[in-house]
């Protein structure tokens, strides 16, 4: 596990990395949009800066597509040979599920990879819904619904009035 931490650093697989570098690059735009990780899973190390990231106020949504199973298996680079770490040792590529559902906790919209295009369809309500939500000025919605108990309480008393009910 060290090992795979280590490997994905030195390859710019950091996610405070990259949100550093969302933060350079989209300025004043930061609140609209989604910042779509395509990985094969986050580390450990990464969680407290995607939750930090996600509790900033005007800041675009995270969705991530994870490609990878958790038996994972040995990283292959496309001449077939395996893919070997510092150490020397082949590269593994389980995904970790509790680190994935303690991102989705962080506020990462995770999906999964699948053969069909569920997963690709299911990213794209999420861009779309975080797309709505940044146009619409009024997208914050304030829950007033209480306002109503009050006239809803005394037509509800005229129902025990007698002659107001229905007979069968």
């Amino acid at each position: 596990m060290v090992e795979k931490r280590e490997e994905a650093k030195r390859q710019g697989a950091s996610a405070a990395g990259v949100l550093s570098a969302a933060r350079d690059l989209l300025g004043e735009q930061a609140s609209v949009g989604t910042l779509l990780f395509v990985n094969d899973g986050f580390v450990t190390d990464d969680l407290a800066t995607l939750a930090e990231f996600a509790s900033e106020p005007d800041r675009p949504a995270l969705a991530a597509l994870v490609v990878g199973t958790e038996a994972g298996g040995v990283a292959l680079m496309p001449d077939g040979t395996p893919v070997v770490g510092e150490s020397g040792g082949r590269l593994d590529t389980s995904i970790d599920d509790a680190v994935l559902r303690r991102a989705r906790s962080a506020g990462v919209d995770v999906v999964r990879a699948t053969t069909g295009d569920a997963d690709i369809r299911q990213l794209l309500r999420a861009i779309e819904s975080n797309l709505r939500q940044a146009d619409d000025p009024d997208a914050q919605w304030r829950d007033q619904g209480w306002l109503l108990l009050w006239p809803a309480l005394l037509l509800s008393l005229l129902w025990f009035r007698r002659g107001w009910t229905m007979q069968w």
